[in-house]
Order: C-alpha cells, then structure tokens, then sequence
C-alpha cells in the first residue's frame, strides 16, 4: 500500500475512533458527575462535563505506536511523542478528576521540556534574516522556558466553547501545510495532521455549546505535542520558528499580551485567578462562546495561513512578518484583556 494511502486511512480512522471515543466518555462522564464546576477562572455559568481530552490524546498517542512499528516514525520522535505525550495526559487527567499540586505539575513540564530539548539535539541556532543566532546553552534554556510556557497556554485559552480544539485544528492542519509545501513530501507532516484529525471528533462535542471540556488532559496534552513538534521542525529546518509564531499567533498574542499586562498591573499576579483574557472579555461583551470562536477560526484561515505561508516563501523576512501578523492581534488584546477588564 502507497504510504499516502495509509496516511489517509491514518486519519480517518482517527477521526472516527476519537468521535466514538468522546461520544461514549460524556455518557460515562454523565453517569459518573465529572463535572467541572464554574469559578473565578470561568466563562460558564453551569457545571459541564470534562476531561474528554483523554480520549483524543489517547486516539493519537495509538496513533504514534502504530507509525513507529511501521518503521514510519524514528525512535526519538516517539519517545518525544508517545512517551512524553503518555506522561502529561496521565498527569492532566489526574488534575482534571482530582487537583494535583502544582508543584507536581511544574515539575512534570520542566521535565518533558528538557526530554524534548534531548530528543531533538536541542535548540538549534535561529535564522534572522540574513544573520544565524546561536545563543548556546543561554538558548536551550529560553527554549525550555519556552516550551514550559506552551504547555501551558492551550490550557490558558480553554475557557471558550471550542476556541482550544478549533486552534488545534487550525495549528495541525497549517503546520502539514507548510511541511508539505516545503519538504514536498508528507512524511512529515502526518504527525500534526493526525492530531487535528483526532481532535475534529473531540470538537464535535465540544461546539458551542459545549457538552464537554477537554480538561487539562487534554490542554497541555495539545501544548506539549504542539511544543515537540515545533522544536522537530525547526531542528529538521522543515518549519521555522517564525511559521510557529504566526501559526499560533491568536493565543500567542492573547496570552502573551494578558501576562504582560497583569504583571505590570497586579501584586503577586500568580496568586489571583481572573478571567480577563481578551476572549473571556469578549464572550461576555457579545454573551457569545460561538461569536469568538467563529471570529478565531477566521482570523486563522484569512490571516495567519496566509501570513505563515508568505513567511515560509520569504524566509529572509519571516520575522518583519511575523511581527505584522501578530500586531493586530496584540491590539485586540491590549484593547479587550485585562485593561478592559478593569475599566
């Protein structure tokens, strides 16, 4: 069999087991009271069912052994992958049925930021312009901060119907984009489209409005998977660190921005929970989880696709780009996070 045919049948098969998986989890979540209960952090009003992230993190880390007995994937991609992937949906859902300490849970992501930084040689010098940077040791460890940071941020954005698991969608599917478009090829690119495969049957639950939440088990899951990905690509010189950038540039900015601003703004910001995020805000100007998201999933398509793949052409340039890409973005977020928040 051709190897793009079992790719296809790779994803479909995805798609499926993750839809049939998530539709018999909320039954067992129904019948067993895994709710999540609305606090300061909420943009809902209701309890509602969660930790359905297992199920797609689960679909994908089979998916993972299965290239690798295939001989379709190198042994240091799936232990980055399925190892490291195993360990931080086994600790989310751990979280999502009964608190874990933090303590626990940072120490679990500064190790799988520096198995990730292991698997793939480290970080590797980055292009800017016509300069190559190379920070040494000083850039591993920003690259683990880094990484620690994107484990965390899908957990950050999930608090709108479906804006975590349509970005998922989104970050896969243009990452394969520009893979194939660069390599010519989609070896590559299977790994971040089976993955937006597996999360489509999850979004099929999780549309506003929501009958499930994908739980910690499922959001750092996405940031860890997103992280590895990224540190692959760009060692592979397959993606750069600016297509990741623009890629993920609504939560990049968004996060970002809604940091920034509380650290300046709020004595031991760490401590306070808060939904002030630029979504949150905007979810209960417009009274809308399907109005942001819809907005969201636009911006990715009309905007930053057509940004990243303008940087993946122009590579001298990729980070002026990079830079227009998220400019508005950091706008609407300076406009409606926590400033609008405490106006």
């Amino acid at each position: 069999m051709h190897i793009s045919a079992i790719f296809l049948y790779l994803l479909a098969s995805g798609f499926i087991a993750s839809a049939i998986g998530t539709f018999f989890y909320l039954r067992l979540a129904r019948r067993h009271a895994f709710f999540a209960i609305p606090n300061a952090r909420s943009s809902h009003h209701s309890k509602t069912t969660h930790g359905g992230g297992i199920v797609f993190a689960a679909v994908f880390l089979a998916g993972q052994v299965i290239l690798f007995l295939l001989g379709l994937e190198p042994s240091n991609v799936f232990v980055a992958m399925a190892g490291g992937g195993a360990l931080i949906t086994v600790i989310g859902f751990m979280d999502d049925m009964f608190e874990v300490s933090a303590r626990l849970r940072f120490s679990v992501h500064i190790g799988l930021s520096i198995l990730i930084l292991v698997c793939f040689g480290g970080f590797p010098p980055l292009p800017a312009g016509e300069l190559v940077v190379n920070l040494g040791w000083a850039g591993h460890i920003l690259a683990a901060l880094g990484l620690i940071w994107l484990i965390n941020l899908y957990n950050f954005v999930d608090g709108v119907d479906g804006m975590a698991a349509s970005g998922a969608i989104f970050s896969g599917l243009a990452a394969a984009v520009v893979v194939t478009i660069g390599t010519g090829s989609v070896t590559e690119a299977v790994i971040p489209a089976f993955l937006a495969a597996t999360v489509a049957g999850f979004l099929l639950f999780n549309w506003p409005p929501a009958a499930l939440f994908m739980g910690d088990s499922g959001s750092t899951f996405l940031g860890y998977i997103f992280g590895a990905f990224l540190v692959m690509t760009v060692a592979n010189e397959t993606m750069s660190l600016w297509n990741w950038v623009i890629i993920l540039g609504c939560f990049i900015a968004d996060t970002g921005t809604t940091l920034a601003l509380r650290i300046w703004m709020i004595k031991k910001w760490y401590q306070v929970a808060h939904r002030s995020h630029a979504y949150q805000n905007l979810a209960r100007v417009w009274k809308s989880h399907k109005m942001v998201t819809g907005g969201v999933v636009l911006i990715n398509i009309f905007w930053l696709l057509p940004m990243a793949l303008l940087s993946m052409h122009y590579p001298d340039v990729a980070p002026f780009i990079a830079v227009i890409a998220l400019l508005p973005l950091i706008g609407i977020s300076l406009k409606y996070g926590p400033l609008y928040s405490s106006a």
